[in-house]
């Protein structure tokens, strides 16, 4: 794997988690529902080969999908890792997924661009 190292002691940080949970900075990155309908269900077959596929609600269609779709947005179930909720607000997300991937899942990094984790570029699966 190929990545951006960031971290405090190198004071060396990025935005991406100020920019996913804002309102006030960026343009409120948003994933579009033509996006998350490319990710499989979990058995493999295709989420749009389903009658009505996309008349489905959020809670819907977040059934049954492939895990990596609750790796790349906020889907049933989601809390931070303090336990708390994350209920859904447009002020942060234009269509409603809300992106956390390379997001750190701590309030503390929703206002500030301080975030420390490292950001990967390429991975061994892409070469």
């Amino acid at each position: 794997m190929w990545a951006n190292l960031y971290n405090s002691s190198l004071r060396r940080w990025h935005a991406i988690t100020w920019n996913f949970n804002s309102a006030t900075i960026g343009s409120r990155w948003s994933l579009t529902r033509q996006f998350i309908n490319t990710y499989l269900l979990k058995d493999g077959t295709r989420f749009t080969d389903q009658n009505g596929y996309n008349e489905k609600l959020f809670t819907e269609e977040m059934v049954d999908r492939d895990p990596r779709l609750a790796q790349t947005i906020r889907s049933l179930g989601y809390k931070r890792s303090d336990g708390s909720a994350a209920p859904s607000n447009s002020g942060y997300s234009l269509t409603g997924y809300y992106i956390i991937k390379f997001s750190l899942d701590d309030k503390v990094f929703d206002s500030r661009s301080e975030s420390y984790n490292s950001v990967s570029v390429m991975r061994y699966a892409e070469i």
